[in-house]
């Protein structure tokens, strides 16, 4: 059964995460194809810490340092266990990546056609944990013990 407060943590961060691809198209649409990486990457990083609230696991923000940990996580609950879509594992680890070379590495150069594909997978994992979440959401609705209605609040 899902704890109201873990409803509530999940929709906030999908608030976060979609808040960053809005972030990522003004920053691709302006030239700033480094920082759009970025914010892609932070899209798709809030929408997995979204659903691993329903299973307990809530990483702070300030958990960064622990993304290969939240990439873990949310591959062995929602990609080998649950949904079986392991291209939202790709799309989070090229996500790091390209966040990760333009942050350590002093010869990144960031493309415009990087940035695009980055913001498209962003908004593919995005849409694809929000689905997750509305299904997760229906059967706990149905459980008539639940107590939280199927829109989240």
């Amino acid at each position: 059964m899902l704890d109201r407060s873990a409803v509530i943590t999940a929709c906030l961060r999908f608030y976060k995460a979609s808040d960053n691809h809005n972030a990522a198209q003004l920053l691709l649409e302006n030239g700033y194809y480094e920082a759009a990486n970025d914010r892609a990457f932070f899209c798709v990083f809030h929408a997995a810490r979204a659903l691993l609230a329903y299973d307990g696991l809530n990483y702070a923000m300030t958990d960064y340092m622990a993304t290969g940990e939240i990439l873990k996580n949310f591959h062995d609950l929602y990609i080998r266990q649950r949904y079986h879509d392991p291209r939202l594992c790709v799309i989070f680890e090229t996500a790091r990546e390209t966040r990760q070379g333009g942050i350590y590495s002093r010869d990144f150069t960031a493309t415009k056609e990087e940035a695009e594909q980055n913001i498209k997978n962003a908004a593919y994992f995005l849409e694809t944990a929000k689905t997750i979440s509305k299904r997760r959401l229906a059967l706990e609705h149905d459980s008539p013990e639940s107590g939280i209605p199927s829109n989240g609040f």
